[in-house]
């Protein structure tokens, strides 16, 4: 497992006022937990200051975070290109 993922999962279970247990890398943040513009903003911005990173525009337009598991690998993969 990632070493992001707890975080993340806290994050999520926070803006969307759901318990961590029910989250996993495949709960779908858009039809699952009924995600919109502004709840992905403020997650984006969470995970901006929890992780001292800056996502850019263009990510977010791309829909990235469609499932736990995007937001994961994305950090993942972000993470490598540092």
């Amino acid at each position: 497992m990632s070493v992001y993922y707890d975080a993340v999962v806290a994050l999520i279970s926070s803006v969307f006022s759901v318990d961590e247990d029910e989250l996993s890398m495949s709960t779908d943040l858009l039809n699952g937990l009924n995600a919109d513009d502004i709840d992905i903003s403020e997650l984006v911005s969470l995970c901006e200051e929890e992780f001292d990173i800056e996502i850019p525009e263009e990510d977010i337009e791309a829909n990235f975070m469609n499932t736990v598991g995007d937001i994961v690998r994305y950090l993942d993969n972000l993470e490598g290109s540092l």
